[in-house]
């Protein structure tokens, strides 16, 4: 690809925005190199994520309705059976093996690629995602959204979103010692807004960020590459005993017609 189709296709970037300023010589070099770099990066993640929905209607469509005509065929056998008899027993032990697979078969392929995304759009699949979360993590969960349907949305762009949340729950769980966390999702001004607070026990971000191996680190690192890609920004509270706050804040193009709609969920 040419530098001249390169920074038209990125004339909105930031770092284009450096270059139109007067950067020359090596700034100029510098700033080509990090659009090209965003651009393999944007095409890695739509190439990663048609990869996950495959993946995950395989998984649904294919294994799921395998698994769906085992225990079918094992519940007609069962009713041939002594239910006195050891076989019986062993028969019953093996309903209960299949529908383990089928939940975790289920939840693998939610994780790859929550499919209610594409289906019902981005306030639904949050919503899904928070209430799932809370009951496997045991941790008080509270979503609100505001305008979410009325946003002009691209499906990556709800994809990267959901990421993002999905991501900062994720390290919640591993790391916060959370109770309580509260999701807030809002457009305001022509910018959509993510704010995850918890109350756990917090830590210094700066000791995060310069521990190489430190796996928190890493989850951090996929928010702000996922929040850049999109043209956004993150900013991260936090201290020792005193919770999170994350704030993601995203531009975007809103519809035109509609009013704003507000959502609510605690669990």
């Amino acid at each position: 690809m040419s530098v001249g189709i390169l920074l038209e296709k990125t004339k909105d970037s930031p770092l284009l925005r450096k270059v139109q300023a007067g950067e020359s010589g090596s700034q100029y070099l510098s700033t080509v190199a990090d659009l090209s770099s965003m651009q393999l990066q944007r095409q890695f993640e739509i190439v990663r994520e048609a990869e996950r929905t495959r993946l995950s209607r395989e998984l649904h469509d294919q294994i799921g309705q395998d698994l769906v005509a085992i225990s079918l065929g094992l519940t007609s056998l069962k009713k041939k059976i002594d239910i006195q008899s050891e076989a019986f027993s062993q028969l019953r032990q093996v309903q209960e093996i299949v529908a383990h697979l089928d939940q975790r078969i289920h939840d693998f392929a939610w994780e790859l690629r929550p499919l209610i995304l594409d289906d019902l759009g981005l306030r639904v699949a949050l919503l899904t995602l928070i209430e799932r979360w809370a009951k496997r993590s045991h941790i008080k969960a509270t979503f609100h959204s505001i305008d979410l349907d009325h946003l002009n949305l691209s499906g990556d762009m709800e994809c990267g979103i959901y990421r993002i949340v999905q991501e900062s729950l994720t390290n919640i769980a591993k790391h916060s010692k959370a109770s309580a966390v509260s999701v807030t999702v809002k457009f305001q001004s022509d910018v959509l807004h993510i704010i995850i607070i918890d109350n756990g026990q917090g830590f210094d971000f700066r000791a995060v960020q310069n521990n190489f191996c430190n796996e928190q680190k890493f989850g951090i690192l996929g928010m702000s590459e996922r929040a850049e890609l999109m043209g956004g920004t993150i900013n991260i509270e936090s201290k020792k005993d005193c919770g999170a706050t994350i704030k993601i804040s995203i531009p975007v193009t809103p519809k035109k017609s509609g009013d704003a709609k507000t959502s609510h969920f605690s669990c």
